[in-house]
């Protein structure tokens, strides 16, 4: 290639080409791994030595002076692998774009997330505190009334004896299911606050549009989502909240321990972001003129006039400089 000013200037252009291809690729693959930065950077620096090598490789095959034909066919040869190497590159680079551009649909997909979280506490504290005031009703009921075995059972675990027993014992239930006495040293008020906290804290980043937090945070809620339910489900195992029924003249136990079993709802922005989420104009437009910035130094790269002994130009037949 010859060092002229032209050249020079298309030289740094193609390596800013380079640059912001791989700043977009290692965007979009930290979005497709879920924030992982060492498989991001190496697939960053793939997708950018690929087709630097092979563009490279044209540039000297268009550049020599002798053996014309064969260096033409390796140099078109190398100019479709470029081009075949920077399909990766084209791929991360639309995935970025695809969800820089989505930023207020991932704002509406963490609101919805947020919310199936909070519904989770919600389902669980509405199950609890029917099952309480249901079983309120079954004690009052129950209590200096025959009853059989179990029943009478669970009355004297608790010391029940008299109606302001069952508030008493009511009390230390609800204060172990939702409060602050839970087994174990549970705490499900600082657990909710401690959870709401987090979530509000995401939300806010999300919605704020911090790209980078995006891409290493977008799942954080598919972590934390399975962990509450799994928690609370445990806490409402650990109530003994029986409901008793009134037959033939006896109080039965009909439902001991009753729990509620809660379910890890399924999120939305970790699978939005991790997922391929299409072509936007922006995406398209970034590669039309991150490539053409790159291909460039192929186009404007010097070919050489030279000629093998025995070829023409022109129809005229030189002497050229090689043997």
């Amino acid at each position: 290639m010859k060092s002229n000013s032209k050249v020079t200037f298309i030289n740094i252009v193609a390596l800013l080409g380079f640059a912001l291809l791989a700043v977009a690729s290692f965007l979009g693959a930290q979005f497709l791994t879920k924030g992982s930065m060492g498989m991001s950077i190496g697939i960053a620096l793939v997708v950018v030595l690929l087709p630097a090598i092979a563009l490279y490789g044209a540039v000297k095959c268009k550049e020599v002076d002798n053996n014309f034909d064969r260096w033409k066919k390796i140099e078109i040869a190398l100019v479709i692998v470029f081009w075949l190497t920077a399909l990766p590159g084209i791929y991360y680079s639309l995935q970025c774009f695809s969800v820089v551009g989505s930023r207020a649909r991932l704002s509406e997909l963490a609101q919805a997330d947020v919310k199936a979280v909070n519904d989770l506490f919600n389902s669980y504290e509405r199950f609890e505190t029917e099952a309480l005031d249901l079983t309120r009703v079954s004690l009052e009921n129950a209590l200096g009334q025959p009853s059989d075995e179990l029943v009478n059972a669970y009355m004297t675990s608790a010391a029940i004896t008299t109606p302001d027993n069952i508030d008493t014992w009511l009390l230390t239930q609800r204060m172990l299911l939702l409060g602050s006495r839970g087994v174990d040293g549970f705490n499900y008020i600082s657990y909710k606050e401690s959870v709401d906290s987090v979530a509000t804290d995401w939300l806010n980043h999300i919605s704020s549009s911090d790209i980078m937090y995006i891409a290493n945070h977008a799942a954080d809620l598919d972590v934390i989502a399975p962990d509450v339910a799994a928690r609370l489900t445990e806490n409402s195992a650990n109530g003994k909240l029986p409901v008793f029924e009134f037959d033939n003249g006896t109080y039965r136990v009909t439902d001991h321990g009753k729990v509620t079993k809660l379910d890890a709802p399924q999120l939305s922005l970790g699978s939005a972001v991790a997922n391929f989420a299409g072509i936007n104009a922006m995406g398209v437009i970034f590669v039309i003129v991150v490539f053409g910035m790159i291909f460039l130094n192929y186009i404007f790269a010097h070919r050489s006039n030279k000629t093998g002994i025995g070829q023409t130009t022109n129809g005229v037949i030189e002497g050229g400089n090689t043997l």
